[in-house]
């Protein structure tokens, strides 16, 4: 049996697309798999090239077996999801090692768009998307190869264009009105946080998070705006303490039967809408006291976005702020308590402070909380990245009593501590404070840098107030900005991350083209990734309400015929004007003109046996006819290279001679 190889062209594209896919997806992988994947795909590529024989099979087998276990043992740590996308990175290498035949090169194929296919699923921002749809890309032209060679650089992508453009219109209005459905399964989840927030606050972890740049949401205002001091956004209220650090009540132990969900009114609406990063949280940012209005979203007793699923895709969902609201005043004994709770013991000189503060103002928390703010201010405390690490049994005294260095968490635990040592309900809310700016597409961004840590404090009348004492310390931060709020030092030591890529951005044309890019990913986001059932819906509604029932059909049908009827022309057109190669397109000139000179070609004939029976004619043309058919023949079955000027000489002669024989 004669030993079967792949075309070196296809099996080399096909190879570049599965690896753009590969690097792409790195950060859902092990680490391992993808190194011993790359590692196997090259040997294999080596074998082919070389034209080697195949594995004996008992190796091939044990590669097998090995990558198997390899899969399953760095993978299950991290999830089903990187289980999968190691079997199928390994499995495509694994491939390429036993190809001997062409159904092997079709399997192969068809492992690599099942690779593309997950990578859309889990990556789909606007510059993700164009990677897998060149890794596709490349990976079709692999598999038109195994059929055609691919004889002229320009040839695989006319091709590609011809199968793919006339598309485009029908795909179109069918992404506007097909039923967009609810999906019938769910990928497994990573067992990893994508969120920088954790569940725990203690002194330390938001600093960390400060030199992340990534984005964490990003959001809009489509019609009145609210100022940018009021950019606090909820993520999670802490409410339990060890007395160093602060953690949310447990899911159980959240919602108390006899409670109803927090009534919060207001005046002068302001609609925003959030695009929200996955965090694989059920969780959502909110604007500070403000409702939902997306569905699959409620406000719970901590003024919490919620939901069922964890977000484990960009999200579009809507809420209401208010320039004024007014939230529940009413307490509970079970949250007075809950709110009221500090260890029996540790940090004497706080609670020494927070005793002298409320033998001052015995019956005024409001007057109690502006003191003990003035105080904080009259104090050296500063606002650092890097502050120095405290001791573990009294680390509110170590802070607020030696060290008083320290990041947003830092001030907000020792600020609710304090208060509630002094008898005044406090909590710890994690979120995000600020955004920045595109005035290319009037949003604003918020990154993990962003992350921020306050208080809440229950005042009687008034109900939950917030208090960020990191305020009091570095106003500079809640007006400018993290950088501006920074120490010298921590400017010099903070060389990564979110301030190298600021510095970076102030070079004014990279800052434009930043701007740009965000602006274009973000209306990619905005219009295409979030344009879900609902919002399909509510277009669906403006429609009917200006046309009606019978003028939506109508609408409807019309639509579909157009976006059919230029798919035809389109083809058609793509079909004239891009053939495979120059020498069929002159070729098919010279017989539509022969065709009008009255002799055409037969359905059954090829090109040398029409040559042969138009050389019967004996017309002054047929033998320039015969001439061109065997450059023709000879360029594009033996691959003899004729410059195409000479071919399309042929046709002007074949032309010439065929209008002076109608004479």
């Amino acid at each position: 049996m004669t030993p079967w190889f792949p075309p070196r062209s296809g099996l080399g594209l096909l190879s570049s697309g599965f690896v753009i896919a590969v690097l792409l997806l790195l950060g859902d992988l092990p680490p391992v798999a993808a190194f011993v994947a790359i590692a196997l795909l090259v040997w294999g590529l080596l074998r082919q090239w070389q034209k080697r024989s195949l594995l004996p099979q008992t190796l091939r087998h044990s590669l097998t077996a090995i990558a198997l276990i390899l899969a399953l043992l760095v993978g299950l740590p991290q999830g089903l999801l990187s289980v999968f996308l190691g079997l199928l990175t390994l499995a495509f290498a694994l491939k390429l090692l036993e190809l001997q035949e062409e159904r092997d090169y079709q399997a192969l194929v068809l492992i690599a768009y099942s690779l593309v296919a997950l990578g859309f699923l889990l990556r789909q921002s606007l510059l993700e998307t164009l990677v897998l749809l060149l890794a596709i890309a490349l990976e079709t032209l692999g598999l038109a190869a195994l059929y055609r060679p691919l004889s002229r650089p320009r040839q695989p992508f006319a091709a590609l264009l011809r199968l793919l453009a006339p598309t485009v219109p029908l795909l179109l209005v069918l992404f506007l009105i097909a039923p967009r459905l609810p999906p019938l399964w769910g990928l497994p989840v990573a067992q990893r946080a994508v969120t920088g927030l954790s569940d725990r606050v203690s002194p330390g972890e938001i600093a960390e998070l400060s030199r992340s740049s990534a984005l964490a949401f990003r959001f809009s205002f489509p019609e009145a705006s609210l100022p940018s001091d009021r950019f606090y956004w909820r993520a999670m209220v802490h409410e339990l303490t060890d007395g160093r650090g602060w953690q949310p009540l447990p899911f159980r132990d959240r919602f108390d039967p006899s409670e109803v969900a927090p009534e919060l009114t207001g005046e002068g609406d302001i609609p925003y809408t959030v695009i929200a990063e996955p965090s694989q949280r059920t969780w959502r940012y909110a604007l500070e006291l403000s409702r939902p209005t997306s569905e699959g979203i409620v406000l719970d007793s901590r003024f919490e976005f919620r939901t069922r699923i964890p977000l484990s895709q960009q999200t579009r969902y809507q809420g209401i702020a208010f320039e004024r609201y007014q939230a529940d005043l009413n307490l509970s004994p079970r949250d007075r308590q809950i709110n009221l709770q500090l260890p029996p013991s540790g940090n004497p000189q706080s609670r020494a402070w927070a005793q002298r503060l409320r033998d001052r103002f015995p019956n005024n928390d409001a007057a109690l909380v502006q003191s003990s703010l003035q105080e904080l201010q009259q104090q050296d405390f500063r606002y650092t990245l890097q502050p120095p690490l405290l001791t573990a049994n009294d680390s509110i005294d170590d802070f607020l009593f030696r060290s008083r260095a320290g990041f947003c968490e830092h001030y907000a635990s020792s600020f609710a501590f304090l208060m509630r040592a002094a008898g005044i309900p406090a909590r710890v809310v994690t979120g995000y404070l600020g955004g920045e700016w595109n005035p290319q597409a009037n949003y604003y961004s918020v990154l993990q840098a962003n992350a921020h840590a306050w208080t809440e404090v229950w005042l009687p009348g008034l109900g939950w107030q917030r208090v960020d004492p990191t305020a009091a310390i570095a106003p500079l931060r809640l007006s400018e900005g993290l950088e501006a709020a920074l120490t010298p030092e921590d400017r010099t030591q903070a060389t990564g991350g979110l301030l190298g890529a600021t510095a970076l951005r102030r070079l004014p044309l990279l800052d434009q083209a930043w701007q740009f890019w965000a602006s274009i990913d973000y209306r990619w986001t905005s219009w295409v990734l979030s344009y879900d059932n609902q919002r399909q819906q509510e277009l669906l509604a403006a429609l009917l309400a200006q046309l009606g029932q019978i003028g939506l059909s109508l609408l409807l049908v019309a639509s579909i015929l157009i976006a059919a009827g230029l798919m035809w022309l389109l083809s058609r057109w793509l079909d004239r004007r891009s053939p495979e190669d120059p020498s069929l397109r002159i070729y098919q000139q010279a017989c539509r003109a022969i065709t009008k000179a009255g002799w055409p070609r037969q359905p059954q004939e090829g090109p040398a046996a029409y040559a042969e029976r138009l050389a019967r004619l004996n017309q002054p043309w047929t033998t320039a006819f015969s001439q061109l058919t065997q450059s023709y023949l000879a360029q594009r079955y033996a691959q003899q290279a004729m410059p195409t000027n000479l071919l399309q000489r042929s046709l002007q002669d074949l032309r010439q001679l065929l209008r002076t024989s109608r004479r």
